[in-house]
């Protein structure tokens, strides 16, 4: 995808999608820590004492959710890129995916 072939083969509908999601992950990263557990886990670590002693006693459902956090954390660092990309070609974009990031998101 990061490359600008790939931005002229897209057909209009997938673009504009792409930058949809793009731009909920970057809404999802721009939540204030206190109030986003997902950034909160990267940016405020537990103590390592007060992490081994949760790791040791989590539950099934537990860990499930921890892995859930660190993978959205994760999906939504790298989308940044793929937005930047975006943005780097867009005049490879199709002219309703341009319009979806000029006017409606504002990238």
């Amino acid at each position: 995808m990061y490359r600008r072939e790939r931005c002229e083969a897209m057909t209009c509908e997938a673009a504009i999608a792409l930058c949809d999601y793009c731009a909920r992950q970057l809404t999802s990263l721009a939540i204030p820590v206190p109030t986003n557990k997902m950034a909160r886990r990267q940016k405020e670590p537990e103590p390592i004492e007060q992490m081994t002693k949760r790791l040791q006693t989590r539950s099934t459902t537990e860990e499930i959710n921890d892995t859930r956090l660190d993978t959205e954390y994760k999906i939504a660092v790298v989308t940044t890129s793929l937005a930047r990309h975006l943005c780097e070609h867009i005049e490879s974009l199709p002219i309703g995916a341009q319009r979806r990031i000029l006017d409606t998101h504002e990238f």
